[in-house]
């Protein structure tokens, strides 16, 4: 396995989500379901923010805890900067008023190791992107018809 030049394993890819929930969800499920994701180190949290838009379109980003989210308390230590106040206000723009958006910034960690191994032979991502899950689904009900 190759290292970087800082002698640390190469990154995997980054990501992040938005997530909006309407006002009063309970999200202890989605928290659970995180940290269970966590737990299995396919990915590492690198970033969590919180951010509200207000009836009056207005902003607000607040401090992770389980008074806003149910559940999201346990992370509030993964706080690294990666989202400023340009990216809550880029956010907020896309909100609707009266919700709360979830913002995530993670690791694709299972990815690290493949990634080393290109790079130790010289190769190089020339291209990436996500397909949609709606295109995936699509996929699949075509097929399905075709075997019908």
């Amino acid at each position: 396995m190759s290292d970087n030049d800082s002698g640390r394993q190469a990154p995997g890819p980054i990501d992040f989500v938005v997530i909006e929930f309407p006002a009063g969800a309970t999200t202890g499920v989605v928290a659970a379901e995180l940290s269970r994701v966590l737990d299995s180190a396919t990915v590492s949290l690198l970033d969590i923010a919180i951010v509200h838009k207000q009836a009056d379109a207005s902003t607000q980003r607040s401090e992770v805890s389980d008074d806003e989210l149910d559940g999201f308390s346990a992370f509030r230590g993964a706080q690294s900067g990666l989202f400023d106040e340009g990216d809550v206000a880029e956010v907020g723009s896309i909100l609707e008023s009266g919700v709360t958006a979830l913002l995530l910034a993670y690791e694709n960690t299972w990815a690290s190791r493949f990634v080393d191994a290109v790079d130790s032979v010289g190769g190089r991502l020339v291209a990436s992107d996500r397909i949609p899950a709606q295109v995936v689904l699509d996929a699949i009900e075509s097929l399905d018809a075709q075997d019908a």
